[in-house]
């Protein structure tokens, strides 16, 4: 993939932007007694989200700029529904990822690790991880970062209702924006799936036994095309 270079400096900038953070991330991360609460509603479900982390301007920015080039190398991800019975359906869902992790192909990991570098989108991942975790461990508790993946979301996208326990113990840091529609994530709680409407700068934490699911991302006007991004950091215990 060919990048000109006013385009790798366009991204740089708004890299440079989303790592100021807001002055309330900042003040948060100076002093992490307020997070109490933060950390009381992870510990009830298993998720809990952070107004006021990135600066909207900038993340809205940034994600406008490197979402039409992610797409292009994103693979897609599929789940296909299949009848289990006469009465139930096994989960199901479709979207695009970007996570040279995931990818078995050594070459193609290799070639998107490097395109990755040259957006700055590893160091940005690494260097904002770095910035947060503090305020992370003070909510969730020891964990350590270890990756960095983006999750596209086109229309009619979803994931249906699901936990990640065969991942294994992990929490996983999203930053998530919608862009052309309304979106977000549901979660289970009080036995109900509650819905967390995507606020762009937020930052959602999610925990690994967690019922959720991601509802279908559907079009509000026939001239805009919806889209969800979502930046994933994966944090392990340490």
């Amino acid at each position: 993939m060919k990048l000109d270079s006013a385009a790798l400096s366009e991204i740089a900038d708004y890299c440079a932007l989303v790592l100021e953070l807001t002055p309330r991330a900042n003040d948060l991360l100076a002093n992490l007694g307020p997070t109490e609460e933060v950390r009381q509603r992870y510990a009830a479900t298993g998720f809990a989200t952070v107004e006021d982390v990135l600066s909207p301007d900038a993340w809205t920015g940034f994600v406008t700029r490197v979402l039409p080039i992610l797409s292009v190398i994103s693979e897609e991800v599929t789940l296909h529904h299949e009848p289990t019975s006469a009465v139930t359906l096994s989960d199901g869902a479709r979207f695009r990822r970007v996570d040279p992790h995931c990818n078995r192909n050594p070459d193609t990991r290799e070639k998107l690790t490097a395109l990755l570098g040259r957006l700055g989108l590893v160091e940005l991942g690494s260097l904002l991880a770095g910035k947060l975790t503090p305020l992370i461990q003070s909510i969730v508790g020891p964990v350590k970062f270890e990756r960095t993946y983006f999750y596209i979301y086109e229309e009619g996208d979803y994931i249906s209702v699901h936990n990640d326990h065969q991942v294994g113990r992990r929490v996983d840091v999203q930053f998530p924006l919608t862009l052309g529609t309304v979106a977000g994530v549901r979660v289970l709680s009080e036995r109900f799936l509650r819905m967390c409407y995507d606020t762009p700068g937020a930052m959602n934490l999610l925990g690994t036994c967690v019922w959720h699911d991601v509802p279908p991302i559907l079009r509000m006007s026939p001239h805009v095309a919806p889209r969800r991004f979502n930046m994933g950091f994966r944090f392990t215990p340490q």
